[in-house]
This record gives structure tokens, C-alpha cells and sequence, in this order.
């Protein structure tokens, strides 16, 4: 753009400001915005999960027998 040479420096401090404004600005915004999902994500699944009841865990673990020191001669 062709500005009168009296006036292309007052164009371009401007623009270098308005550059500089826009990179805080959209880091607010962006913060404020990513923040305020995650936050009521966050809400909405404790929630939910304070609704459901709680289960005892299952497992399919086995409980082993008790072996006599003898068996424990010969691991390998």
C-alpha cells in the first residue's frame, strides 16, 4: 500500500503495534477459551462419575497354595 512518505511512519509503527497486539491478545484468548472447555469438561466427568456406583474390582487373580520349602530347591 502506498502511503504519502509523511505518514509511512506513523502506518508502520502501527502496524508493528497492532502485530504486537494481536499475538497477547490471541494468547488471552486462547488460554481463556482452552481453560473454560477443559474446565467444564473436566466438571461435567467428575460428576458423572461421583453419580455411578462404585464396584469392587474384578480380578482374575488366583491365590496360590502354599508350597513347602522343598519345591523351592529346584526353581529352574
Amino acid at each position: 500500500m502506498k502511503f504519502p512518505a509523511p505518514l509511512r511512519w506513523i502506518y508502520q509503527g502501527w502496524m508493528a503495534f497492532s502485530h504486537a497486539l494481536g499475538r497477547v491478545m490471541s494468547w488471552i484468548i486462547l488460554t481463556v477459551v482452552w481453560l473454560t472447555i477443559f474446565g467444564i469438561y473436566g466438571i461435567i466427568v467428575n460428576i458423572v462419575n461421583l453419580l455411578k456406583p462404585k464396584s469392587a474390582p474384578h480380578t482374575y487373580w488366583v491365590d496360590p497354595f502354599p508350597q513347602p520349602p522343598e519345591a523351592m530347591r529346584h526353581q529352574f
